[in-house]
């Protein structure tokens, strides 16, 4: 699993405006209604759009425009995967969005998957604080996006 954060950061060096607020879009994918509710209010609470979806079809069906991040656990319902997610987002807008993949699943197969797909990995319960160092370092390092027209 690959590192998350080299130790303490000052959240308005990492991805956040002065104020420390997080900026962007983040889609959420949890089929766990408590733990989809949960991060999304989180997220809302440091300034964040939130787009929450239970599934992999609720992604294709109902995500109209490209979001700046996306969390999604690993196991979700009906053989559907975060990495499905992932894969969706990918194909529709490109592999400069980030992905963080959550996962309660302590298996040394599911491990080694996970450390062979390079996206970053949160285990349960996951901690804020490691939370919001990830997304305030993978917002900065996002690309600037280009307006056409």
């Amino acid at each position: 699993v690959p590192v998350l954060a080299n130790g303490p950061a000052d959240i308005d060096e990492a991805g956040a405006d002065s104020s420390g607020v997080l900026k962007g879009c983040a889609v959420i994918v949890d089929d766990e209604p408590a733990i989809l509710n949960a991060l999304s209010d989180l997220l809302r609470q440091w300034g964040m759009e939130v787009k929450p979806f239970h599934s992999l079809h609720q992604v294709k069906h109902e995500l109209q425009a490209a979001p700046d991040l996306v969390l999604a656990d690993y196991q979700l319902l009906d053989g559907e995967t975060g990495l499905m997610v992932a894969q969706e987002v990918h194909t529709r807008w490109g592999a400069h969005i980030p992905v963080v993949l959550i996962t309660g699943d302590t298996w040394t197969e599911t491990i080694q998957v996970l450390r062979q797909t390079g996206f970053p990995v949160l285990h349960k319960p996951v901690r804020a604080h490691q939370l919001r160092t990830l997304l305030g370092k993978l917002l900065q390092e996002r690309p600037v996006r280009q307006i056409s027209g």
